[in-house]
This record gives structure tokens, sequence and C-alpha cells, in this order.
């Protein structure tokens, strides 16, 4: 196991293993960086704007920035992962592209090859001092992503059908994230009453529509501040 913090256009990298886990410790969240996690075991599910998977051993997730995720841990089995977070240039742009098309759910489990770059990366916390672990690791890490670019993707299938009102209410908040927002303009866009939408938004995402405004609205800020407004 291990966690490190690493610079430039990358976050932090982990390998953890949990005997006990709190599903307390797994908060609802939206953040300026990719994510890539690694699902090794557990008993959970994922939740990607609105679109819930009931996680398999090897399932590897991979989370385009600004997109509402959380991991809803269903027992308290034990629980391992792999998770980096990394900036959308951290690899050129048509790689991205192609690394972040869906399926963003799919499964590596016969992938020996991918399974055996992220336990290089034990090696290297095992082995290497904190120097050459940035050193090595950054270099993997971009391996990790270009060659997932490359993977022949088998979707996971969503442990539950998609809803279309919560993708309807996802797509016209991003359209219109610069513009004001609450239930009632939502209401009367997608002609639905403002309990429904309400009541349906909080069941399927686990968080309340105006909670989730504002922390969409806080992340298109961050992006416009870094373009200089």
């Amino acid at each position: 196991m291990f966690v490190k913090a690493l610079g430039n256009a990358l976050g932090d990298v982990s390998h953890t293993i949990v005997p006990t886990p709190d599903k307390n410790f797994y908060y609802r969240h939206i953040h300026r960086n990719c994510e890539l996690m690694l699902f090794i075991k557990g008993d959970a599910d994922f939740l990607i704007n609105g679109e819930i998977f009931h996680l398999k051993p090897y399932d590897l997730i991979l989370i385009p920035q600004g997109n509402y995720h959380y991991l809803n841990l269903c027992k308290s089995n034990p629980y391992e992962n792999y998770v980096f977070y990394f900036d959308d240039t951290y690899i050129p742009q048509k790689k991205m592209d192609r690394l972040l098309h869906p399926p963003l759910v799919f499964n590596i489990r016969n992938d020996h090859t991918l399974i055996g770059l992220f336990k290089t990366l034990d090696t290297y916390a095992d082995v290497y001092s904190e120097d050459d672990f940035q050193f090595c690791a950054q270099k993997l890490i971009q391996e990790i992503l270009i060659y997932c670019c490359y993977v022949n993707r088998l979707p996971s299938i969503a442990a539950e059908n998609n809803n279309e009102i919560i993708f309807d209410i996802i797509h016209h908040i991003d359209s219109h994230i610069e513009e004001e927002l609450n239930v009632d303009i939502l209401a009367k866009q997608l002609k639905l009453s403002r309990s429904h939408i309400q009541n349906i938004f909080s069941l399927k995402m686990q968080i309340g529509l105006k909670q989730y405004i504002t922390q969409k609205k806080m992340y298109a800020s961050y992006q416009d501040l870094l373009g200089g407004m």
C-alpha cells in the first residue's frame, strides 16, 4: 500500500487496502482533475452523473474533470483500489479525447499487461526513494493512460437503467451553467413539477439539486479563473 503526492500535472497516486471501510469516508464530489480508479475488491456501487454501476473486481473507472461522482459501499467488506488524479494536459489532447470516450467503466481482469503496470507502482513504492518514485511513477502513469487508449473496452453493465429525466436535468445544467438555474427554471424547461424534479434528482443522485448546481457553478468558475477571467 502507498499514498504518494506527485507534482506537475498529477495529483495523488495511491494503492489502498481497507480491511473494514467506513462508508462515511467516501463523499460525493466534483473535482477539477480527471481521475482513474482500478477497483480490486469490495462490495460497492459507483455513480457517475446519474449512472450507477455495481463494481466487479478489476473494473477500471475513468472520470473526466467536472463530473459528479461517488463511491457507495454496500457492505463493509475489505476494500482495495488504485487511484490517481491527472490534469487534462497530462497526455496529448488527441489521446485524452480517446481515453475519455465511453464506456468509462470497463473490466480489465484478463488484461495482464495493464494489471502488471499497476503492480509496478507497488514495486516502485517499495524500492525507490521519494525522488526516484516521483520520476518513475510519472512516466509509468503516463504509459498506463496511453495504454488505456488502446484497450478493447467491454462495458460494465449499469446496475440500473439510465433515467432520462436525470440526464435531461444534467444536460440542461451543463448547457446553461452561466445562467440563473433553480428548480423552477428546470421545471418550466422540462415541463415537470418542481417536486418531481427535486425528489427524483435527490433519490438518483444522492445530492440535493441546489447543492449540485452550486458545485457545478463553482467548478465552472474555477475553469474561468484558470482561463484568465
